[in-house]
């Protein structure tokens, strides 16, 4: 496992395709996250927390080609969560095969892989 806390992004992190969880948090300065999470292969699980200046996911191009990915898990990163909302900004980066769900108390919000006939997108959404 990879943490990020509060450091600058090295690029070199592209090349690690083996890599199956990573974590950032308490990296406020970070706006967006970058196009090259896509390079990230073997990425199971990406854990987002506390980036207070978080606004904007890699391309919908980028999320795709994360083929291993199950899940996105995103805690207290307010601007983040706010545009991933229904119809919000961000919203329409997420690749059709996964749901969005909101957590209570604009805490968190999960990024999920919906499994094979599991057609009840968004069904678990906090509005």
């Amino acid at each position: 496992m990879v943490s990020l806390t509060e450091l600058t992004v090295p690029h070199h992190r592209q090349h690690l395709t083996a890599l199956r969880h990573l974590q950032i948090r308490q990296f406020d300065s970070l706006v967006a996250l970058p196009e090259w999470l896509g390079n990230l292969s073997s990425l199971h699980s990406l854990t987002i927390s506390s980036c207070m200046g978080l606004m904007h996911l890699p391309s919908k191009q980028q999320l795709q080609r994360l083929a291993s990915l199950v899940s996105v898990s995103i805690w207290i990163c307010p601007l983040l969560w706010d545009r991933l909302k229904p119809d919000a900004e961000e919203r329409p980066k997420i690749p059709d095969d996964y749901r969005v769900s909101h957590g209570a108390f604009n805490t968190c919000c999960t990024i999920s892989r919906m499994r094979e006939g599991n057609e009840d997108d968004d069904m678990s959404e906090s509005k």
